[in-house]
């Protein structure tokens, strides 16, 4: 006999998700699904893995100059909303920053 044992959903508190990128990963998973595409044919078109596009839209990390570039062409995600320093707030954005291996 074999027992399960209680499963944590993926997202659990091992990586929350930073704050101050909150507004990315809606922005990119708003303009992913108003385009109809899924996270893999996203990857496709703009050069990345799929699970990149799942880290950002989890708001984990922040794509990079040359990303955002191609998820503006792909998917119209305005560069704005994707390069948009986040204010700091007591220093939080900046320890999230430092976490994520980024400059604040």
């Amino acid at each position: 006999l074999v027992r399960m044992r209680h499963m944590r959903p993926r997202e659990s508190l091992k990586h929350p998700p930073i704050q101050a990128l909150l507004p990315v990963a809606q922005a990119i998973e708003e303009a992913r699904g108003r385009s109809g595409l899924s996270q893999f044919d996203l990857a496709m078109r703009i050069g990345c893995k799929p699970q990149q596009i799942s880290v950002w839209e989890r708001a984990l990390a922040r794509p990079s100059g040359a990303l955002a570039a191609k998820l503006h062409a792909a998917i119209g995600v305005p560069l704005e909303a994707l390069l948009a320093e986040a204010p700091s707030v007591d220093g939080v954005a900046a320890e999230n920053a430092a976490t994520s291996g980024e400059a604040a």
